[in-house]
């Protein structure tokens, strides 16, 4: 394929959808950033459009004008959890009785006992001496 394809933002009823994915100014954000391919560009060019993903790109497949898919890069950390659940580094049961990052947002933090510093603050040490 010759050229770039044009980036087309969706109008109406894709846009109104947006309040369901979160704000609607990030959702309209991240249609400004994604590229409007057919299906049959897609089936054309798939190994150019695979690699524009790999490098960052973001994609909606559309067929007859309809919205139809979604191809986007990896997430780096989905990867990595990934990667950690497979070699055994983490069970997958362990993380549901975890809270979620908005539920762990609204925990109070303890206290460290008096003559102890934080935990983040060793963590921190260690780092430092590591890259020494």
């Amino acid at each position: 394929m010759s050229g770039e394809w044009s980036v087309r933002l969706p109008i109406g009823e894709n846009v109104r959808q947006g309040a369901a994915f979160g704000s609607t100014l990030h959702r309209m954000e991240m249609l400004l950033m994604e590229h409007q391919i057919t299906i049959r560009e897609l089936q054309r060019n798939t190994a150019e459009v695979i690699d524009r993903a790999r490098r960052g790109e973001h994609f909606l497949i559309t067929r007859h004008g309809e919205i139809v898919g979604r191809l986007v890069p990896p997430d780096p950390a989905e990867e990595a959890l990934t990667r950690a659940v497979n070699n055994g580094l983490i069970d997958l049961r362990d993380l549901e009785s975890l809270p979620t990052a908005g539920e762990a947002a609204g925990m109070p933090r303890e206290p460290s006992p008096a003559g102890t510093r934080p935990a983040s603050d060793a963590l921190l040490e260690l780092r430092e001496e590591e890259e020494r």
